[in-house]
């Protein structure tokens, strides 16, 4: 499992009815860019929103701590750039 930055873009409508955006990053522990999305996509799914994701990277975050009552997730050890999550062309 990788930890993955996903940025997503939401379109709203501000309080005159003007459309607006804002992005937003969600840290992802997923096994690849693909799985990544299909997270996004399962937490968004349902909402009112109209969304898309705008940016996947790997994350330069070395670990969670006291995640989930005391766990920790963490990415491999001393590899800043983690180049074995493939890119994938968004469309």
């Amino acid at each position: 499992m990788k930890l993955i930055t996903v940025t997503v873009k939401i379109m709203f409508e501000d309080d005159r009815g003007r459309p607006k955006s804002r992005k937003e990053n969600y840290l992802v522990n997923a096994r690849d860019f693909k799985d990544a999305i299909e997270i996004i996509e399962d937490e968004f799914n349902g909402t009112s929103e109209t969304w898309e994701v705008v940016g996947l990277k790997p994350s330069s975050i070395i670990a969670i701590l006291n995640y989930d009552s005391g766990r920790k997730i963490t990415r491999t050890p001393g590899v800043v750039n983690d180049n074995t999550i493939s890119e994938t062309v968004l469309t």
